[in-house]
């Protein structure tokens, strides 16, 4: 999502504060702008002092910590998704799409603005089919982007802690991390009691979910249920959707009041956005409706053109 690689500019430290960050000043001197931003972004309270959305506040923090991204179409529609099933408690959300609609890299930027928001209070778990997860895809991602913001506002909360795939807010805090998981750690996540994340998040980040073995996805999803009472659970899945049989099929299986008839009543054409039958929400990201496609000229190169 960048236009070029290197360490972000600085523009946005140079820019003059908003006035509706004054009111949030005043109750929190010692906070810088990006801070204020992400407090915002967790905080109906402080919205109303702003008299902003939450989601302004996401995107305002967003920019601020990774300038160079780029925002077109499909990325202020994966972050509004985010904050849509945040604020009406919707426990799984789907991204399908090609392997260069970008998906994994606004995953890993979310995924940080949440974590940012309330790192005393948030679990986030990565996870994925390879065994080279902690070094390709989603979690180098994520580090990439937790070191590309940290050089840019050195106050940020957190440091990485390579010796086990985890970037954490200080030692021997159970509940503050981000970390790289197995299915089947997740899985054990089941025993957790909802009173535990009542005033935090959980978040399973699941990348690549075609790829998983028929089994370990189906054994993921079936644990996901049992998360469901923890009333800040959030799952985000991804992939190029393959087969309606395997993990991100049967996660984005439509619901009929959507789609009637579910994937026998499905249209390329038309259903880009629909709730399942789990009760989730799929974003689809069809190459045909690409930012560069639906201009005519390739105005972004690091999407599908």
């Amino acid at each position: 999502n960048r236009i070029k690689p290197g360490r972000a500019s600085h523009r946005t430290s140079e820019m003059e504060s908003p006035d509706y960050l004054k009111a949030l000043r005043a109750a929190l001197p010692d906070q810088s702008d990006v801070e204020l931003e992400l407090l915002a972004a967790h905080s109906p309270q402080l919205c109303r002092l702003t008299k902003k959305t939450r989601g302004a506040h996401r995107r305002r923090a967003m920019e601020m910590l990774w300038p160079n991204r780029v925002w077109h179409e499909w990325r202020e529609q994966r972050v509004q998704s985010v904050q849509e099933c945040l604020e009406t408690k919707t426990k799984e959300l789907m991204w399908i799409g090609s392997s260069n609609s970008n998906k994994s890299a606004d995953m890993a930027d979310i995924a940080l603005t949440m974590w940012w928001s309330k790192p005393e209070l948030t679990s986030i778990y990565v996870t994925s089919p390879y065994e080279s997860a902690t070094e390709l895809g989603l979690w180098a991602y994520i580090i990439e982007q937790f070191e590309s913001a940290q050089a840019l506002h050195p106050k940020l909360p957190g440091k990485i802690r390579f010796s086990d795939s985890s970037i954490i807010l200080y030692d021997r805090n159970p509940r503050s991390f981000i970390r790289v998981a197995t299915v089947d750690q997740i899985g054990k996540l089941v025993g957790k009691k909802s009173r535990d994340f009542n005033e935090g998040n959980l978040i399973v980040l699941a990348d690549e979910l075609p790829a998983f073995s028929q089994m370990a996805g189906r054994n993921f999803l079936k644990t996901m249920p049992n998360l469901w009472s923890v009333p800040n659970m959030l799952l985000i899945g991804a992939g190029n959707f393959a087969e309606t049989t395997d993990a991100l099929g049967i996660a984005c299986d439509p619901n009929e009041d959507d789609i009637p008839n579910g994937y026998e009543g499905f249209n390329a054409d038309v259903h880009f956005r629909w709730r399942t039958k789990r009760r989730g929400l799929v974003l689809r990201f069809d190459g045909l409706q690409s930012p560069n496609v639906k201009a005519g000229k390739d105005i972004y190169p690091f999407v599908t053109t």
